[in-house]
């Protein structure tokens, strides 16, 4: 096992850089220089545990970034997103065992399957958002609380299915959609 440190002048992580490094262990600081994180960076480093910090330096998420696919929960601790983040790819942080999270205020789009699996409790999601893809919290069995921006129309198929602690929800006048199966099997509500 050993501890990933990445160099202060890092600008640049390709597609699946770091893919399936499975030994690599503890938390993840993104250099502040880093502009480009590209798809699957990270995906299936199963031993990370602690928190990751991403820098000001990028505004999106790549798809399947953070992806774990086994289902063992990577990446224990917080998810420290910074408030210029715009978007948050398909599957970024899919089956991460994140506890926490704030997402931040300049947010307009959630892919599919984003924190799915994940071990958030309680969720706020920006007033700025205007998309939250398909199954984007499936899964997410801790999650006691939502809150759902007015920005957005449609709750889109099987995005809270799942959340089995989900005990607390209000859908906002705005809302014109609730696609097939979007809170099945929250069975506290």
């Amino acid at each position: 096992a050993c501890e990933l440190v990445l160099p202060d002048k890092l600008a640049y992580i390709g597609d699946g850089a770091f893919s399936g490094c499975e030994n690599l262990y503890g938390s993840l600081k993104l250099p502040d220089k880093l502009t480009h994180l590209g798809e699957q960076a990270f995906r299936d480093c199963l031993s990370m545990s602690g928190s990751i910090e991403i820098p000001k330096s990028l505004t999106t998420i790549s798809p399947h970034t953070f992806f774990t696919y086994y289902g063992n929960g990577a990446f224990t601790g917080n998810l420290k997103l910074h408030d210029g983040i715009t978007s948050i790819g398909e599957s970024a942080f899919n089956e991460c065992a994140i506890e926490k999270l704030t997402l931040p205020p300049a947010l307009k789009t959630i892919g599919g399957w984003a924190f799915s699996s994940c071990n958030l409790t309680e969720l706020h999601i920006p007033s700025a958002v205007e998309s939250i893809g398909n199954y984007a919290f499936y899964g997410c069995e801790s999650l006691k609380s939502i809150e759902i921006p007015s920005k957005l129309l449609v709750i889109d198929e099987y995005t809270f299915q799942n959340c089995k602690s989900l005990e607390s929800l209000v859908i906002p006048d705005n809302i014109t959609t609730v696609k097939r199966y979007a809170f099945a099997g929250c069975s506290q509500l």
